[in-house]
């Protein structure tokens, strides 16, 4: 298995060195997770999610989408979806839906 640190100097390699590297990346969100309630605490866990698989601005612009498909992540709410519920979200195109 490759080191992250290879794996960091293979991209930076390609991207024209570490300087251009960094200004690709996006600058990651500083949340304080302990001042958060327990909707925003799973708005964050659900976007760090999503970012981690998808690119992080398709992310970034579909998220509001995902605030309001998911009723701002209300945890009752969201606990108590049906099937019927489910299978709307897979037709939703504000949000990034696979089955």
């Amino acid at each position: 298995m490759q080191s992250f640190a290879e794996i960091r100097d293979r991209a930076a390699e390609r991207k024209g060195g570490a300087e251009m590297l960094e200004m690709l990346l996006p600058v990651p969100e500083d949340t304080d997770l302990a001042a958060l309630t327990d909707d925003r605490i799973l708005s964050q866990f659900s976007k760090r999610v999503f970012q981690a698989g998808f690119n992080w601005s398709v992310v970034e612009n579909k998220w509001p989408g995902f605030e309001e498909a998911f009723h701002g992540f209300d945890i009752g709410r969201n606990a108590m979806m049906s099937d019927d519920d489910l299978d709307a979200h897979l037709r939703d195109t504000r949000i990034i839906r696979h089955g």
